[in-house]
C-alpha cells in the first residue's frame, strides 16, 4: 500500500496485493488484487476505481535454488501428520526431564533447610551451655556473646533455607494438575520422598502425559 497526499490532493493511491500457493509441480498458484487510482498515479499502474482482480499460474525462472526450498517445505508440512508423534514424544521428554529435575531441587531444598535447622539447634544448645559455664566462672563473659551471634547467624541462615524451599515447592506446583487441567499446590507438610538408590526412572509416553 502505498499514497501520496499533498495539500489535499491525492496524488496516487496504490494497492497490491497477492497470494503465492507453492506446489510440488513447480508451479505457483497465484491470486491478488491490485488498484492504483488517484489525480496523478503512474500510467503503467492505473486502474479504474474498482481495482483489477487477477488469478493464475506462476513457473519461476532462474530461481530453483529457492524455488526447490518452497517445495522442501510443503513436503515437511505434508510428512506433519507422521512426524507428529515423534514431535509430541520430544517434548514429553523434555517436559519430564524438567520435572525430575524440579523435584531433584526441592529434595535439595529440603535437605538443605533440614541440615540448617539442625544447625540451629545444636547452636541454640550450644549457647545454653555456654551461658551455663560463665554463670559459674569457667570461662569469660565475652564467650557468651561469640555463642549467641553464632545462634543468630543459624537462624537466618534457617530462615533462608524455608524460603528457598517455599520457592522450590512452588515451582515443583507448576508440574501438578487434576485430570481436568486444574492447578494443584503441594499439601501442607509434604516433603519429598528420595529416588530408590540404583533404580532407572520409566520415562512416560506422550499420551501418558496429555
Amino acid at each position: 500500500f502505498n499514497r501520496k497526499v499533498l495539500k489535499g490532493t491525492t496524488y496516487y493511491d496504490n494497492f497490491y496485493s497477492v497470494l503465492k500457493v507453492p506446489t510440488l509441480p513447480g508451479l505457483n498458484l497465484v491470486a491478488g488484487f491490485e488498484s492504483s487510482t488517484g489525480r496523478y498515479p503512474s500510467s503503467e499502474t492505473r486502474t479504474t476505481a474498482d481495482g483489477i482482480a487477477f488469478a493464475g499460474v506462476e513457473m519461476p525462472i532462474g530461481g530453483q535454488l529457492v524455488f526447490d526450498a518452497r517445495r522442501n517445505a510443503l513436503r515437511q508440512a505434508q510428512l506433519l501428520p507422521q512426524m507428529a508423534q515423534a514431535e509430541q514424544q520430544k517434548v514429553a521428554n523434555k517436559l519430564w526431564l524438567e520435572a525430575i529435575k524440579t523435584y531433584l531441587s526441592w529434595q535439595l531444598a529440603h535437605f538443605a533447610r533440614t541440615v540448617q535447622r539442625d544447625g540451629l539447634v545444636l547452636a541454640q544448645q550450644r549457647y545454653q551451655w555456654v551461658t551455663a559455664r560463665a554463670a559459674v566462672g569457667e570461662i569469660a563473659a565475652i564467650d557468651t556473646l561469640e555463642a549467641y551471634l553464632e545462634v543468630q547467624r543459624r537462624y537466618l541462615l534457617a530462615l533462608e533455607a524455608d524460603v528457598d524451599y517455599a520457592v522450590a515447592g512452588n515451582t515443583l506446583a507448576n508440574f501438578m494438575w487434576t485430570p481436568d487441567g486444574q492447578p494443584l499446590d503441594l499439601p501442607p507438610g509434604w516433603v519429598p520422598e528420595p529416588f530408590p538408590a540404583g533404580q532407572a526412572l520409566d520415562v512416560p509416553a506422550a499420551e501418558d502425559l496429555a
